[in-house]
């Protein structure tokens, strides 16, 4: 199975920059971290799902299941839900400002989530682009 590389990265990329920018910045400033904690999950759960329609495309599994991209989306959430929880904890962030930036992170997540999904599922040859 032929798989374009470059749009591979082109989807990985987002997911790479917002965890990178957010562990960074939970890191090294100390006054807000409930944004970069934010951020930081987006960034798990766009990677998560770019690896998630990977293997999904690339194994007999898109045959089998008929609502294959209901399963990716709610186990994207649930990965974004898991990783602000975990942020919280190991973060020592505040429970209602991940609870604000979290919810205000699923409009980037709907939009990026779409991109992120687009270009890895036509990243294959059968990808249905």
């Amino acid at each position: 199975m032929s798989i374009s590389t470059s749009l591979i990265t082109q989807a990985a990329i987002p997911g790479i920059c917002l965890a990178a920018v957010g562990f960074a910045w939970l890191y090294f400033w100390e006054p807000i971290r409930a944004l970069p904690a934010a951020l930081f999950s987006l960034g798990v759960a766009l990677l998560a799902l770019m690896a998630l329609v990977v293997l999904v495309y690339s194994t007999p599994l898109v045959h089998m299941l008929d609502d294959v991209i209901w399963v990716v989306l709610g186990v994207t959430l649930l990965i974004y839900i898991a990783s602000l929880i975990g942020c919280v904890r190991l973060a020592q962030a505040s429970n209602s400002g991940v609870v604000v930036f979290g919810l205000l992170g699923l409009i980037p997540l709907w939009f990026l989530g779409g991109f992120v999904l687009m270009s890895s599922a036509c990243s294959f040859r059968t990808g249905g682009c």
